[in-house]
């Protein structure tokens, strides 16, 4: 079932991840990983389907140890493993704001890494 809640929140952090990699200019591999994520992200939100539910989760199994290790200064690397335990408990307690504040946290964790190797 579609949460339009959780739809707008991973279209706005979308919007920001765009904006961010416009501005930044990462490298081409990065800004297409992210991409990638966020796109997963929009499309799992948006619809109903097993796939896009399994490739949002493959990008955050992949995404989050990455983010952790290319993270460039330590309060980057804690925001990370804080953001990853706001969406288990966001999922352990089935609440989509929680849920919706790890999208936030993921965001601005990202934002941070493209200004720092900008």
């Amino acid at each position: 079932m579609v949460n339009p809640y959780l739809q707008k929140t991973a279209t706005l952090c979308a919007l920001t991840h765009a904006l961010g990699i416009v501005y930044y200019q990462p490298p081409p591999i990065y800004a297409l990983f992210l991409t990638l994520c966020v796109s997963a992200s929009v499309a799992n939100h948006s619809y109903t389907s097993e796939y896009l539910k399994w490739l949002d989760r493959a990008c955050m199994a992949v995404g989050a140890p990455l983010t952790y290790v290319i993270a460039p200064v330590p309060y980057i690397k804690y925001a990370t493993l804080i953001a990853a335990c706001v969406y288990g408990a966001g999922k352990y307690y089935n609440s989509t704001f929680i849920h919706s504040i790890s999208h936030y946290m993921i965001t601005g964790v990202n934002i941070l890494i493209l200004h720092y190797f900008a």
